[in-house]
């Protein structure tokens, strides 16, 4: 559908449509360009990061540790979360991609440049 920024009828679906032109699918986890994630994934990111390097080993074995963790496990992933963008606030504020730098976009044109010519070479593989 030309002119629109998702695959639903916004007249249709228009609750839908709105969303997902906000973005509402993803998680933005930086302000730097192409960074998004899906929900689900940075739900399980944020599990990992609550269970620690330790891991859960017999949490749902053990009900009392299985409530903490259900408990406090979100409340303690926000405080880290927050407790991060707080640093890389005060030190990065650069919001580019690490590839949105001249250099690496002269070397990916002159890749780009390479990968036609060798096509070029070769012909059509298909005939």
């Amino acid at each position: 559908m030309p002119g629109t920024c998702a695959p639903y009828d916004p007249n249709k679906h228009p609750k839908v449509f709105q969303q997902f032109c906000e973005g509402a699918f993803v998680l933005h986890k930086s302000p730097q360009a192409f960074s998004s994630i899906a929900l689900d994934h940075a739900h399980e990111q944020a599990n990992a990061l609550v269970k620690g390097d330790g891991g859960a080993v017999s949490l749902t074995e053990s009900p009392g540790a299985l409530l903490v963790f259900m408990v406090a496990g979100p409340e303690l992933t926000k405080i880290t979360q927050e407790f991060k963008e707080y640093i890389s606030a005060i030190t990065k504020k650069d919001t580019h991609h690490h590839e949105q730098v001249p250099g690496v976009q002269v070397l990916f044109k002159k890749d780009v440049a390479s990968l036609v010519s060798s096509f070029e070479e070769v012909g059509n593989l298909f005939e």
